[in-house]
């Protein structure tokens, strides 16, 4: 009977974790806000089970669990969002339902945080990495389906007209003032979830899933898998995350450094087949529709892409003039909030507009110069740690659950490459869907530096 409770519980991890990017489709067919909780009235449903269960045990033991560095980063994290949340309150600068609403939307994901601390058994994490991966198949089908809708067909999906009147009706915009790209016809699919960032960070997101479950051994299969969500991620045609899955598979899960030294040929067969394969498959698309609508926008992105990169835009418009422009509108919102410099504008739609085309610049604003400085200071050391233990360790595996641990690592190592990556364009960490997995990977980090503490000593 405790058995089942036990892998009941990790089911309902499963379902919790592909809940997060439903949401927003539920919301949306539904046209209110409530689905957004469903993960965490799974997540309660957990807690009534470990307390009835053999797991009660394992709660008891929490308390020895040591605090780390991380710990107190997510602490404070908490801190700010209820400093914002009451002050804003108090002074009048956002409603009662704007501080709860930042509550629900930044500070629930910390729950996540807390259970997989060292709180959670290897089932859970399994089936909580079996969840982001289908997760990501999910979203990344639907995404090419509402792209082969848009630039094929020629089309805009019911799906997108609804998601479009929803995110209207909540931001309380005009048509004039608002972004109609999702509804656009000849423009790329926003795919399930609010924006097509978001959409191509949870395919990335699948994919260091299913790589981070696979053995090393299953060397096909985790071909297969890089293949599948690599052509879902091309054919979405959202750069950065792109330019994120390419990055974190050559870094994280094929040691990058490696190959540039030994097996540069190699790399270069394996790694770019998909963005040979790609254009192919698309081209053949094309003819069997009769349509060229999508060669002529991919070809538009593609060069407007490095236009951007290289700053080779007839019009000049780069990432260097982005960036300006977007510091030119910090600097005036700072002009008006001085305060925010230090203390940050908050997590609330008051403060500077957020959504442009600069994510690290709103994430200042939002945190203030200190605090986002050292946030990605210590994500970047995180990063460099993480990859020069799982460089270290992979070559003093004993048995499998030693590669399970560094798989585990490479999980955790990735997620925080891909949300500073996408900083540099949108920012994708205050999504709904992505925080909690955010959470979960800086949970994984830390309790895996826990149990090689324990170990050394």
């Amino acid at each position: 009977m405790v058995l089942r409770k036990v892998n009941l519980i990790s089911l309902l991890w499963m379902i919790s974790i592909i809940l997060l990017p439903l949401t927003f489709l539920l919301q949306v067919l539904m046209q209110s806000a409530s689905p957004a909780l469903l993960p965490y009235i799974v997540l309660s449903l957990i807690v009534v089970l470990s307390l009835i269960s053999v797991r009660k045990i394992i709660l008891k033991d929490c308390s020895k669990i040591r605090k780390n560095n991380i710990d107190v980063w997510v602490c404070l994290y908490v801190m700010i969002v209820f400093f914002h949340s009451v002050c804003g309150t108090l002074f009048f600068i956002i409603s009662p339902i704007q501080a709860l609403s930042s509550i629900v939307i930044f500070i629930f994901p910390v729950l996540f945080y807390y259970f997989f601390s060292g709180r959670v058994s290897e089932s859970d994490l399994q089936f909580t990495l079996y969840g982001i991966a289908v997760a990501g198949l999910i979203v990344g089908g639907h995404f090419c389906y509402d792209t082969y809708v848009k630039m094929t067909l020629g089309q805009i999906s019911e799906f997108s007209q609804k998601a479009f009147d929803y995110s209207m009706a909540r931001s309380n915009l005009s048509e004039h003032d608002a972004n109609l790209s999702r509804i656009t016809v000849g423009y790329r699919s926003h795919g399930m979830l609010d924006s097509h960032s978001a959409s191509g960070a949870w395919i990335v997101l699948g994919f260091i899933a299913a790589l981070s479950v696979l053995p090393w051994q299953r060397r096909v299969l985790r071909r297969v898998v890089m293949f599948t969500y690599g052509l879902m991620i091309l054919i979405s045609m959202n750069f950065t995350n792109i330019i994120s899955f390419f990055i974190i598979q050559f870094f994280v899960f094929s040691d990058g450094i490696t190959f540039l030294k030994d097996r540069i040929l190699w790399l270069f067969s394996q790694g770019f087949l998909m963005m040979i394969l790609f254009p192919i498959i698309i081209v053949i698309l094309a003819q069997q529709t009769g349509s060229d609508s999508v060669l002529d926008y991919m070809y538009d992105a593609v060069f407007t892409q490095l236009g951007l990169i290289f700053n080779t835009d007839s019009e000049e418009i780069n990432f260097l003039t982005l960036t300006k422009k977007n510091l030119n509108v910090y600097w005036q919102h700072l002009g008006i909030m001085p305060f925010s410099l230090i203390l940050g504008d908050g997590f609330s739609s008051n403060g500077m507009a957020k959504g442009g085309d600069i994510g690290w610049i709103e994430s200042l604003a939002t945190f203030g110069f200190p605090v986002f400085s050292l946030i990605i200071l210590g994500l970047i050391r995180l990063i460099f740690l993480g990859l020069k233990t799982i460089k270290s360790s992979s070559k003093s595996i004993k048995c499998s659950s030693d590669e399970n641990r560094i798989r585990l690592l490479q999980f955790s190592v990735a997620i925080i490459m891909l949300i500073l990556i996408n900083e540099g364009h949108y920012s994708v960490w205050t999504a709904k869907s992505i925080l909690p997995i955010f959470f979960i990977a800086l949970a994984i980090f830390r309790t895996f530096l826990q149990k090689t503490r324990i170990a050394n000593n």
